[in-house]
């Protein structure tokens, strides 16, 4: 028999998913944005781009869907499981 997870355990998963989307976001975009860097040799500004940026941006993405399906889901999860335990029979 496989075990059911509460209303309560599913609101939880998907507050803390919806919480985690942008902190995921922000953290890929950090690592995968370019920055300013002086250069003293030439006097002026230059852009560096770390290795793999583009890719850690892609992936935070990717990990945005995919948490926010997770909340999607075990939203409805319970919404699904309280009107269940309403309905008498």
């Amino acid at each position: 028999m496989r075990r059911r997870l509460s209303p309560l355990v599913c609101t939880l998963i998907a507050i803390a998913s919806v919480v985690a989307i942008p902190v995921v976001f922000v953290a890929g975009a950090a690592y995968g944005i370019e920055s300013q860097e002086w250069d003293p040799v030439h006097s002026t500004y230059f852009y560096d781009e770390r290795p793999g940026g583009g890719f850690v941006v892609i992936g935070a993405l990717l990990a945005c869907v995919a948490l926010a399906a997770l909340a999607f889901a075990a939203g409805n999860a319970a919404l699904n499981r309280r009107r269940a335990s309403r309905v008498p029979g």
